[in-house]
């Protein structure tokens, strides 16, 4: 007889079976039809070679690099590039609108 289990008593289980079935009824996936279809595509598995890890590494770093890229900064940089140049070698405004 199965006493605490709630199982009648022609029951053929005994104690420690039925705990058996019971965690593993919980820990049971529903099946595939029953489980919400994904967004997106599988995700397409590679394998992590060393040149493929530098690869994604030199990807992750010019990502992050064009983040926080400040173009207001890159311009009033060329600028003064541009004016210390023309300082240096003697250069006007004139000298770069002239025909050549």
């Amino acid at each position: 007889m199965c006493k605490g289990k709630f199982l009648p008593s022609c029951c053929w289980l005994q104690s420690n079976d039925h705990d058996l079935i019971m965690n593993a009824h919980m820990n049971m996936r529903p099946a595939r039809s029953h489980r919400h279809p994904s967004s997106s595509p599988p995700a397409r598995q590679e394998t992590l070679t060393d040149r493929r890890f530098e690869d994604l590494l030199q990807k992750a770093s010019a990502f992050f690099a064009a983040t926080e890229r400040d173009p207001e900064a890159e311009r009033h940089a060329v600028i003064a590039e541009i004016v210390d140049t023309m300082k240096r070698y003697g250069l006007t405004v004139e000298d770069l609108r002239a025909p050549r």
